[in-house]
Protein backbone atom coordinates (compact mmCIF):
# COMPACT_ATOMS: atom_id res chain seq x y z
CA UNK A 1 0.00 0.00 0.00
CA UNK A 2 1.06 3.55 -0.72
CA UNK A 3 1.80 5.88 2.23
CA UNK A 4 -1.33 7.97 1.56
CA UNK A 5 -3.51 4.85 1.44
CA UNK A 6 -2.05 3.64 4.72
CA UNK A 7 -2.63 7.06 6.23
CA UNK A 8 -6.23 7.15 4.97
CA UNK A 9 -6.87 3.74 6.56
CA UNK A 10 -5.36 4.83 9.88
CA UNK A 11 -7.26 8.11 9.73
CA UNK A 12 -10.56 6.31 9.12
CA UNK A 13 -9.86 4.11 12.16
CA UNK A 14 -9.14 7.23 14.21
CA UNK A 15 -12.27 8.97 12.96
CA UNK A 16 -14.44 5.95 13.85
CA UNK A 17 -12.88 5.75 17.33
CA UNK A 18 -13.58 9.44 17.95
CA UNK A 19 -17.16 9.05 16.73
CA UNK A 20 -17.63 6.12 19.13
CA UNK A 21 -16.15 8.16 21.98
CA UNK A 22 -18.48 11.07 21.24
CA UNK A 23 -21.50 8.74 21.10
CA UNK A 24 -20.54 7.19 24.43
CA UNK A 25 -20.60 10.61 26.06
CA UNK A 26 -24.25 11.05 25.08
CA UNK A 27 -25.46 8.05 27.07
CA UNK A 28 -28.08 9.13 29.59
CA UNK A 29 -26.94 7.38 32.76
CA UNK A 30 -29.49 8.71 35.26
CA UNK A 31 -31.80 5.73 34.67
CA UNK A 32 -29.14 3.22 35.68
CA UNK A 33 -28.07 2.08 39.12
CA UNK A 34 -24.75 3.14 40.60
CA UNK A 35 -22.81 0.06 39.47
CA UNK A 36 -23.92 0.44 35.85
CA UNK A 37 -23.24 4.21 35.89
CA UNK A 38 -19.75 3.53 37.22
CA UNK A 39 -19.15 0.95 34.48
CA UNK A 40 -20.31 3.38 31.80
CA UNK A 41 -18.04 6.12 33.18
CA UNK A 42 -15.10 3.73 33.19
CA UNK A 43 -15.84 2.76 29.59
CA UNK A 44 -16.01 6.40 28.57
CA UNK A 45 -12.66 7.06 30.22
CA UNK A 46 -11.13 4.04 28.48
CA UNK A 47 -12.41 5.37 25.16
CA UNK A 48 -10.81 8.72 26.05
CA UNK A 49 -7.48 7.06 26.78
CA UNK A 50 -7.60 5.08 23.54
CA UNK A 51 -8.65 8.08 21.44
CA UNK A 52 -6.09 10.41 22.99
CA UNK A 53 -3.39 7.87 22.14
CA UNK A 54 -4.69 7.64 18.57
CA UNK A 55 -4.84 11.44 18.36
CA UNK A 56 -1.14 12.01 18.76
CA UNK A 57 -0.33 9.03 16.54
CA UNK A 58 -2.52 10.28 13.67
CA UNK A 59 -1.05 13.77 14.13
CA UNK A 60 2.43 12.23 13.89
CA UNK A 61 1.53 10.46 10.63
CA UNK A 62 -0.25 13.55 9.31
CA UNK A 63 2.77 15.78 9.94
CA UNK A 64 5.12 13.30 8.34
CA UNK A 65 3.00 12.82 5.23
CA UNK A 66 1.85 16.41 4.66
CA UNK A 67 4.71 18.46 6.13
CA UNK A 68 7.71 16.11 6.13
CA UNK A 69 8.05 16.48 9.91
CA UNK A 70 9.12 13.47 11.95
CA UNK A 71 8.05 13.48 15.59
CA UNK A 72 8.88 11.00 18.34
CA UNK A 73 6.54 11.72 21.24
CA UNK A 74 2.97 12.85 21.89
CA UNK A 75 3.98 16.33 23.01
CA UNK A 76 6.43 16.73 20.15
CA UNK A 77 3.67 15.85 17.67
CA UNK A 78 1.28 18.38 19.17
CA UNK A 79 3.98 21.04 19.37
CA UNK A 80 4.78 20.56 15.69
CA UNK A 81 1.09 20.67 14.77
CA UNK A 82 1.03 24.10 16.44
CA UNK A 83 4.32 25.27 14.93
CA UNK A 84 3.11 24.24 11.47
CA UNK A 85 0.10 26.52 12.07
CA UNK A 86 -2.56 23.83 11.86
CA UNK A 87 -3.90 24.75 15.31
CA UNK A 88 -4.07 27.92 17.36
CA UNK A 89 -2.54 28.49 20.80
CA UNK A 90 -5.71 27.57 22.72
CA UNK A 91 -6.04 24.19 20.97
CA UNK A 92 -2.32 23.55 21.42
CA UNK A 93 -2.59 24.11 25.17
CA UNK A 94 -5.75 21.99 25.40
CA UNK A 95 -4.14 19.11 23.48
CA UNK A 96 -1.08 19.24 25.75
CA UNK A 97 -3.37 19.16 28.78
CA UNK A 98 -5.22 16.21 27.25
CA UNK A 99 -1.95 14.28 26.94
CA UNK A 100 -1.06 15.09 30.54
CA UNK A 101 -4.50 13.95 31.71
CA UNK A 102 -4.27 10.73 29.71
CA UNK A 103 -0.87 10.03 31.27
CA UNK A 104 -2.23 10.82 34.71
CA UNK A 105 -5.03 8.27 34.29
CA UNK A 106 -2.73 5.62 32.88
CA UNK A 107 0.14 5.94 35.33
CA UNK A 108 -1.14 7.50 38.56
CA UNK A 109 -4.69 6.36 39.13
CA UNK A 110 -6.50 8.24 41.89
CA UNK A 111 -10.24 8.82 42.23
CA UNK A 112 -9.79 12.58 42.48
CA UNK A 113 -7.86 12.63 39.16
CA UNK A 114 -10.49 10.41 37.57
CA UNK A 115 -13.36 12.71 38.54
CA UNK A 116 -11.51 15.86 37.52
CA UNK A 117 -10.56 14.43 34.12
CA UNK A 118 -13.98 12.84 33.61
CA UNK A 119 -15.48 16.33 33.80
CA UNK A 120 -13.32 17.36 30.82
CA UNK A 121 -14.28 14.53 28.47
CA UNK A 122 -16.79 16.57 26.45
CA UNK A 123 -14.21 19.29 25.78
CA UNK A 124 -11.62 16.66 24.86
CA UNK A 125 -14.04 14.99 22.45
CA UNK A 126 -14.62 18.41 20.84
CA UNK A 127 -10.86 18.80 20.51
CA UNK A 128 -10.52 15.40 18.86
CA UNK A 129 -13.30 16.30 16.43
CA UNK A 130 -11.31 19.45 15.62
CA UNK A 131 -8.25 17.30 14.80
CA UNK A 132 -10.45 15.21 12.49
CA UNK A 133 -11.64 18.41 10.75
CA UNK A 134 -8.08 19.73 10.36
CA UNK A 135 -6.96 16.52 8.71
CA UNK A 136 -10.03 16.38 6.47
CA UNK A 137 -9.40 20.00 5.42
CA UNK A 138 -5.87 19.06 4.42
CA UNK A 139 -7.22 16.22 2.27
CA UNK A 140 -9.45 18.73 0.47
CA UNK A 141 -6.39 20.85 -0.35
CA UNK A 142 -4.64 17.80 -1.75
CA UNK A 143 -7.56 16.97 -4.04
Amino acid sequence: MEPREIFRSKFNTYKQAVEGFVRSLHIETSNFDEVVRDSIKNGQVQKFEYCSELTWKIVKRFLYLFAGLDTNSPKDAIKNLFLSRHIEQKSYEALMEMIDDRNMLSHIYRVEYFDKIYAKLISYSDLMERVVAIIEDEYCKEG
